[in-house]
Protein backbone atom coordinates (compact mmCIF):
# COMPACT_ATOMS: atom_id res chain seq x y z
CA UNK A 1 0.00 0.00 0.00
CA UNK A 2 2.94 2.51 0.79
CA UNK A 3 4.37 1.85 -2.57
CA UNK A 4 1.09 2.71 -4.39
CA UNK A 5 1.06 5.89 -2.27
CA UNK A 6 4.27 6.64 -2.44
CA UNK A 7 3.89 6.40 -6.63
CA UNK A 8 0.46 8.48 -6.44
CA UNK A 9 2.35 11.53 -4.88
CA UNK A 10 5.21 11.19 -7.59
CA UNK A 11 3.06 11.21 -10.35
CA UNK A 12 0.80 14.09 -8.61
CA UNK A 13 4.59 15.97 -7.75
CA UNK A 14 5.54 15.29 -11.75
CA UNK A 15 2.13 16.88 -12.87
CA UNK A 16 2.54 19.71 -10.43
CA UNK A 17 5.72 20.73 -11.98
CA UNK A 18 4.97 20.30 -15.69
CA UNK A 19 1.71 22.66 -15.11
CA UNK A 20 4.73 25.50 -13.22
CA UNK A 21 6.81 25.22 -16.04
CA UNK A 22 3.50 25.55 -18.60
CA UNK A 23 2.61 28.74 -16.14
CA UNK A 24 6.00 29.98 -16.38
CA UNK A 25 6.49 29.37 -20.28
CA UNK A 26 3.21 31.28 -20.63
CA UNK A 27 3.84 34.05 -18.60
CA UNK A 28 7.33 34.68 -20.50
CA UNK A 29 5.64 34.40 -23.76
CA UNK A 30 2.89 37.15 -22.53
CA UNK A 31 5.84 39.88 -20.99
CA UNK A 32 8.30 38.38 -23.64
CA UNK A 33 11.79 37.39 -22.96
CA UNK A 34 15.18 38.15 -22.91
CA UNK A 35 16.72 35.14 -24.54
CA UNK A 36 15.42 33.18 -27.56
CA UNK A 37 13.72 30.08 -26.75
CA UNK A 38 15.28 28.05 -29.42
CA UNK A 39 19.22 29.27 -29.76
CA UNK A 40 19.34 30.75 -26.24
CA UNK A 41 20.75 33.97 -28.03
CA UNK A 42 19.83 37.32 -26.53
CA UNK A 43 16.75 39.17 -28.16
CA UNK A 44 18.22 42.69 -29.96
CA UNK A 45 16.39 45.17 -27.40
CA UNK A 46 15.02 46.66 -30.48
CA UNK A 47 12.96 43.15 -31.65
CA UNK A 48 11.50 43.30 -27.71
CA UNK A 49 10.16 46.74 -27.94
CA UNK A 50 8.68 45.94 -31.48
CA UNK A 51 7.20 42.93 -30.41
CA UNK A 52 6.79 42.69 -26.71
CA UNK A 53 5.82 39.25 -26.44
CA UNK A 54 8.58 37.49 -28.59
CA UNK A 55 10.28 34.62 -27.50
CA UNK A 56 12.49 34.01 -30.44
CA UNK A 57 15.30 35.66 -32.29
CA UNK A 58 14.71 37.19 -35.66
CA UNK A 59 16.48 34.07 -37.42
CA UNK A 60 14.92 31.59 -35.35
CA UNK A 61 11.58 33.18 -36.29
CA UNK A 62 12.61 33.52 -39.98
CA UNK A 63 13.04 29.69 -39.85
CA UNK A 64 9.80 28.89 -37.85
CA UNK A 65 7.81 30.67 -40.51
CA UNK A 66 9.68 28.69 -43.02
CA UNK A 67 9.02 25.73 -41.70
CA UNK A 68 5.79 26.27 -41.16
CA UNK A 69 4.80 27.34 -44.86
CA UNK A 70 7.03 23.94 -45.91
CA UNK A 71 4.83 21.70 -43.81
CA UNK A 72 1.10 23.52 -44.34
CA UNK A 73 1.61 22.31 -47.96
Amino acid sequence: MADEVDRANDISEDHRTVGIKSISREVDRKSGATHCDECEREIPLARRLAYPSTILCISCKEQEERDSRIYRR
